[in-house]
Parts: structure tokens; C-alpha cells; sequence
């Protein structure tokens, strides 16, 4: 038997506010439910004396209760992430500042990226020292068309097989660089979800650290040393092209 329930509009009395001023959960419920009386109103041309609803009707009321009562919690996490960005944008200002004209610029494939990752998910062989992750997105060519995200899954299988052969491409692929470094590359060139492994960070473990700027000094150099390394691969890889 569906689950329901009564409101009765005409003998229901209004709860009182708690004492911090708000409303309780009751009149919330009551003021979502008037939505439903004021259509039949505009429908019937009187007000029902009372209203059945079915129990998902409700749960859908407590879902915009909830979302309600949340968004103070929400409003306030928003400003904060905002503070911390405006942080960030001043940090990134200062830095261009003492660099002055630093020459960036976007990585430009010589080869179709899109191609050349489609065929590592597919089993063609990979650069020296990389394997495959365990993450990838494959897109169907034609705009609008469907989209495969994979997470947590190995990605030689006929499940990804069954994709590729229906002509979708990798867009993203999670790639590993010698148990050392993790990555997301997409078909953009940008590398994402960049993570350092146990596998670098047990190369600190034969230095000699004589405090904690040593140790961030260590661990700094390594970092770029990897990066070094993963900016190598992709350049080889998809023949990057220099800036000259």
C-alpha cells in the first residue's frame, strides 16, 4: 500500500517560532504545501479543505526544505572560497610582477592528442616508463553526442573495448610515469589531477635533512625533477613544438 499524508489546512494551528526566531520544520512543510493549494485554487476556484499527498510528493518538499535550510551553509562556504581566491589572484599578480614579461604558452601538439590517446586506451604500445591509470573519458566525435566516464576501472577490457569500437575517443586518460608521478592528460595538452606517488617520494630517503627548509628544499627539487620528467614524455610523445 502507497504511503501518504494528511494535511489539514482548515484545524491545523499555526506552530509557534522557537526561540532563536525561526520558523519550526512544521510550518516549513506547511508553506511549501500552500504551492499545491494556491493551483487548486486557480483551478476549483475555492481552497481545499484538505490536501493527500502521495509520500514522494512529500520527500520532494523536504529535499527544498533541506536545500533551504542548507543554503546559509552554502552562501557562506561560496564567500570564503571567493576570499581565498581573491588570495590566490593577488599571490599570481605579485609573482607576474617579479618576473616581469614571463613568455607562457599553451603546449601545441604536432600530433592529434585526441588520436594518440585513443590508441594507448586501445592497446598500442606506450612511451617508455608510463602505464595506464586507472581513469579515462571518452567522447563521441559528433557534437552532442555521447560521453563515457570511467573511474576506478581497468581500462583494457571489452567493456572500453565495446566504446572504442562504437567510435568514441579518448578526450582524458589517467596516465602513471613510473610509479612516481599520476596524471590526467587531456586532449587540450592540460595535464590534471597531477599527484606525486610513494615511488618519488622514496627518492628522499638518502638525503641528508638538517631541519624543514631542508627538507621542502629536497622535496621542491624532486618535484620540479619529476615534472621535468612528465613535460619529456608528453613532449616526445606528441611532438610538441617549441616556442621559438
Amino acid at each position: 500500500m502507497t504511503a501518504s499524508v494528511v494535511v489539514d489546512f482548515s484545524k491545523e494551528p499555526k506552530f509557534p517560532k522557537k526561540p532563536t526566531g525561526e520558523a519550526p520544520k512544521v510550518e516549513l512543510v506547511r508553506e511549501q504545501l500552500a504551492t499545491y493549494v494556491e493551483g487548486y485554487q486557480l483551478a476549483r476556484k475555492t481552497a481545499p479543505a484538505r490536501i493527500l499527498l502521495q509520500a514522494s510528493d512529500f520527500k520532494h518538499c523536504l529535499r527544498r526544505i533541506l536545500a533551504r535550510m542548507q543554503k546559509p551553509h552554502r552562501d557562506k562556504a561560496k564567500a570564503a572560497w571567493q576570499e581565498r581566491r581573491k588570495a590566490g589572484e593577488y599571490v599570481m599578480s605579485d609573482i607576474r610582477g617579479l618576473l616581469g614579461s614571463f613568455p607562457a604558452m599553451p603546449l601545441n601538439a604536432e600530433r592529434a592528442p585526441r588520436s594518440i590517446l585513443t590508441g594507448w586506451v586501445a592497446g598500442e604500445p606506450l612511451p617508455t616508463g608510463i602505464s595506464l591509470g586507472e581513469e579515462c573519458k571518452l567522447e563521441d566525435p559528433i557534437a552532442g553526442g555521447a560521453i563515457g566516464r570511467f573511474q576506478h576501472q581497468e581500462l583494457r577490457c571489452d567493456e572500453i573495448d565495446k566504446h572504442l569500437d562504437a567510435g568514441k575517443q579518448a578526450t582524458q586518460l589517467a596516465l602513471i610515469l613510473e610509479d612516481s608521478v599520476s596524471f590526467v592528460l587531456g586532449d587540450d595538452m592540460v595535464v590534471r589531477k597531477l599527484r606525486f606517488l610513494d615511488g618519488a617520494l622514496d627518492k628522499l630517503d638518502g638525503s641528508d635533512d638538517d631541519g624543514r627548509r631542508a627538507e621542502f628544499d629536497a622535496r621542491f627539487a624532486l618535484q620540479i625533477g619529476e615534472l621535468g620528467r612528465v613535460f619529456d614524455v608528453i613532449a616526445d610523445a606528441f611532438h610538441i613544438s617549441s616556442a621559438d
